[in-house]
């Protein structure tokens, strides 16, 4: 998901900032901060509020406001406000903060934790929820809330009155207040959002629902809710992660990203399948009646940042790409691959930026969908996990590609290759910035696939963005057929699957392709 750039940037000194100096601060950048979190919301509309026909659901806009995708934070011991990973996903639709003012300290020290969030807030750009209880303000944080609401001092922050039922929320919603302009109401898990979807459908305020947020992450159930209130123009969502639930806080973001999708933008509704074709040895006969994704092998790093081509050196690059798109298959380029052992050169400060630059724009300038990273690096591999060089370089990677737009209109889709199943532990920290993972499943019976993934899902790798693979070079076709494995796929919530290599199946086949018409035929 793109937000605009940050133009307005305000780092607050380590002292209690007055009241006065945030006056100040709000005056002076104003109008910038909300038209850039507008746009932003915008974009989280476009991508999390479509109808099943594609159009953009109408966007919710009272008191100003965009369409709310909020993340409660809980300042002090026990609480949430993981401010790393606040600022990761506010790149990926999470626009507000949700703070539950009661919760604060009955004391000055609620109030000091009141600012510090307020800051927190202004400084990421992000609205500022401030939950209230209703009847008389009872807190000294609770009174400076109600006061800083209502003198409209501040164009990020809201407050908004606490609903103790789905039916006092409806009722609320119907009346005007100048304080509370937006009516909060705390549902069990997000598969209330059914019936919070049925709630008012023109009301004077808008509901802004918060349900729970644990370590363990059902992606379907959260997709479908995101998929709910994305279509509502008068609820919105917010999330109330536990202690230890930033993974989920990321993976939450991640759907955000994709529209409400479990699973990676594949070229169809269907499940994926894809395939790799080898540089020098590439498919006399291609399954295109069969694959949604066609990935091209490789490119790999060099001891710096340029790009070393001498595998496809044989390939006329733009014709492959353009072979794919007339079949409505996505293309993708690989970089990488088991002898390339270059990539901590290439991704050192020194030349990590011109590489990344080289790489978006190989990928732009020959028409592919996206680009798919094969790192088996060896040096990266001997470290413990998580290794911040590694993971730098894919979301420096990631950030350039998925802020560029395809010959075909699209954004730019970035998948990473996973060594299972040991290797998802070096990648939980890309999670929110990769659509696809590509697992190196390449085992021959659907148990030991299982093994493989659920190892893989235990590391952090969500199930909704697994793509398991299956070695035709080294294992041929399994008992069984190929078929089996999407099967299992789509049965697990995986996002399909994917073959090494295309030529291979046709090459063991006598010209037929059993293996990729199994998989279109089970998926």
């Amino acid at each position: 998901m793109l937000v605009p750039p940050r133009s307005v940037r305000w780092r607050p000194a380590a002292v209690v900032v007055s009241w006065a100096l945030l006056v100040v601060f709000a005056s002076a950048c104003a109008a910038g901060s909300r038209a850039k979190a507008d746009a932003s919301a915008t974009t989280v509309a476009a991508s999390s509020g479509r109808t099943a026909s594609g159009t953009v659901t109408e966007r919710a806009a009272s008191n100003g406001l965009p369409r709310l995708w909020a993340v409660q934070v809980r300042p002090g011991v026990g609480g949430w406000f993981d401010r790393a990973v606040l600022r990761r996903v506010r790149r990926q639709g999470v626009d507000a903060l949700t703070l539950r003012v009661s919760t604060l300290e009955r004391n000055a020290s609620g109030t000091r934790a009141f600012e510090s969030v307020l800051r927190f807030a202004a400084a990421e750009e992000l609205y500022l929820i401030a939950v209230l209880p209703a009847g008389k303000a009872g807190t000294p944080a609770v009174r400076h809330a109600v006061a800083a609401c209502a003198g409209h001092r501040f164009p990020f922050l809201r407050c908004a009155v606490e609903a103790g039922s789905l039916t006092t929320a409806a009722k609320l919603a119907r009346t005007n207040s100048s304080v509370n302009q937006l009516v909060a109401v705390y549902v069990t898990g997000p598969g209330r959002f059914r019936d919070v979807a049925r709630l008012a459908r023109v009301p004077r305020r808008r509901i802004l629902a918060i349900a729970p947020l644990y370590e363990s992450f059902k992606a379907s159930v959260w997709a479908a809710a995101i998929g709910r209130i994305g279509a509502s123009a008068s609820v919105n969502l917010g999330v109330a992660p536990g202690s230890k639930a930033s993974p989920s806080v990321q993976q939450f973001a991640a759907l955000l990203a994709g529209g409400g999708s479990t699973a990676a933008p594949p070229s169809t509704d269907t499940q994926v399948v894809a395939g790799w074709d080898i540089g020098w040895r590439l498919a006399a006969k291609n399954p295109w009646s069969d694959i949604t994704q066609d990935y091209l092998f490789a490119l790999q790093t060099t001891n710096g940042s340029a790009l070393d081509t001498s595998f496809l050196k044989g390939v006329n690059v733009h014709a492959w790409v353009k072979a794919a798109h007339a079949h409505n298959v996505l293309a993708f380029i690989t970089i990488g691959g088991i002898d390339d052992q270059n990539w901590e050169n290439a991704c050192s400060d020194t030349n990590r930026r011109t590489f990344v630059s080289n790489l978006v724009s190989y990928m732009n300038n020959n028409g592919f969908d996206g680009v798919d990273l094969d790192i088996e690096d060896n040096y990266w591999s001997k470290l413990t996990p998580p290794v911040s060089a590694m993971n730098t370089c894919i979301q420096a990677i990631a950030d350039a590609a998925h802020a560029t737009i395809t010959t075909g209109g699209k954004r730019a889709i970035v998948t990473e290759d996973v060594t299972t199943p040991w290797m998802g532990s070096w990648l939980k920290e890309d999670v929110p910035y990769i659509d696809q993972f590509n697992l190196m499943t390449y085992t021959s019976t659907v148990d030991q696939q299982n093994s493989d993934v659920q190892a893989t899902h235990s590391q952090g790798i969500p199930y909704a963005k697994m793509v398991i693979g299956v070695d035709l070079i080294d294992n041929g076709e399994p008992s069984g057929g190929c078929g089996q494995f999407q099967s299992y796929a789509k049965a697990t919530g995986l996002a399909g699957v994917i073959v090494w290599d295309i030529r291979e199946d046709a090459a063991r086949s006598g010209g037929d392709l059993p293996c990729f018409d199994g998989l279109r035929a089970a998926g």
